[in-house]
């Protein structure tokens, strides 16, 4: 379910790429084109990779001896703090929102 959110966001980014692209361009003062063609596609495409993990978190069951059953479960936890460079914040912004939603 999850997953299938993430790829909805990421058609609604690729979809208004003008708009978004305009924003992050006034943002940064990084050229119109750029804008367009690099960062919010860039962008769109965290989304779909981080969507395709959603569904991939599962535990992991670990030989041991004896009769014990011992396994893994890999939870996210805590909170992420990151310094970001001006030059692309909206890939750095998805990069450091998309892990968390996806977990």
């Amino acid at each position: 379910a999850r997953g299938r959110l993430i790829n909805k966001w990421a058609d609604l980014i690729e979809a208004n790429n003008l708009e978004i692209a305009a924003v992050e361009t006034l943002n940064n003062g990084k050229p119109i084109f750029m804008s367009q063609n690099v960062d919010i596609p860039v962008a769109a495409n965290h989304y779909r990779y981080f969507a395709g993990w959603a569904d991939k978190v599962h535990g992991k069951t670990i030989p041991v001896s004896g009769q014990y059953h011992a396994y893994t479960l890999h939870e996210p936890i805590g909170v992420v703090g990151a310094i970001i460079p001006w030059n692309f914040p909206a890939v750095m912004m998805v990069r450091f929102s998309c892990i968390p939603l996806a977990s």
